[in-house]
């Protein structure tokens, strides 16, 4: 085999690998000022991209639709990448709270898309919170409430009356493929109640994108190792070959 042939046989093999073997962008880390500021991010070999504004509403804000403000800032907001068997995404780590007030404080991120890999599909998300603490109250009403939720159908919250659903995962109802997504997380605290010393706070927030393969085939990766496997022998002939006439 020729060095020409074998380097247009590693060009054949590189074009075959599915997107995600080679993430375009940097990986995600640091705050979420940080993700947001730099726009697109790698999280497991998946691109994610934080924006543009939507509507006049800026991708991150702690001002949703005009309530009181809800902590924290994005600056004061840890990200951290997360890869598990429920999907690819990421967790916000920091004091999402507000002073006890009558009223609702709302905080929104969003849109957020994702880069699907080649021969995959998004069928849904999952969503979870923790370090959730609201005040329990007598005959409670849930007027006093932490709820996080997508602009799907995905949503954790806890109540004054003691109701609680910590984690959820919900269907598009269909793949999606390509620059997909869109979709937008909202935080809601609620202190709404006769008691005023009532409190209503989280400290993390967990978003995850659910990926299958397009149509129950099989993942590229497989197949794209047997092409890995065979340009490199290819490589490895050839440079024997040519130690062999030295």
């Amino acid at each position: 085999m020729t060095k020409r042939t074998c380097f247009a046989a590693l060009l054949f093999v590189l074009t075959m690998l599915p997107k995600s073997t080679f993430a375009s962008a940097t990986p995600c880390a640091g705050t979420l000022q940080d993700v947001v500021t730099a726009v697109v991010c790698s999280i497991g070999g998946v691109d994610f991209t934080f924006g543009p504004p939507l509507n006049g509403v800026p991708v991150y804000t702690t001002n949703f639709a005009g309530s009181t403000v809800f902590n924290p800032a994005a600056s004061q907001v840890t990200f951290t990448p997360v890869v598990n068997s429920l999907g690819i995404g990421f967790t916000l780590t920091g004091d999402f709270s507000a002073p006890p007030f009558n009223g609702i404080a709302q905080q929104s991120l969003g849109p957020v898309y994702v880069d699907v890999p080649v021969g995959q599909g998004v069928f849904g998300d999952c969503l979870s919170i923790a370090g959730a603490n609201v005040t329990q109250i007598a005959n409670g009403n849930n007027s006093s409430q932490v709820e996080v939720s997508t602009s799907g159908s995905t949503f954790a919250i806890v109540t004054d009356s003691g109701f609680s659903q910590l984690s959820n995962c919900s269907s598009f109802g269909g793949d999606e493929t390509g620059h997909a997504g869109g979709f937008s997380i909202s935080s809601h605290q609620y202190n709404r109640s006769f008691n005023s010393n009532a409190v209503a706070s989280y400290t993390s927030e967990t978003f995850l994108y659910q990926f299958e393969p397009l149509g129950g085939a099989a993942t590229p990766e497989p197949a794209s190792l047997v092409l890995i496997g065979t340009g490199l022998l290819s490589f490895g002939r050839f440079f024997r070959r040519r130690q062999a006439r030295t």
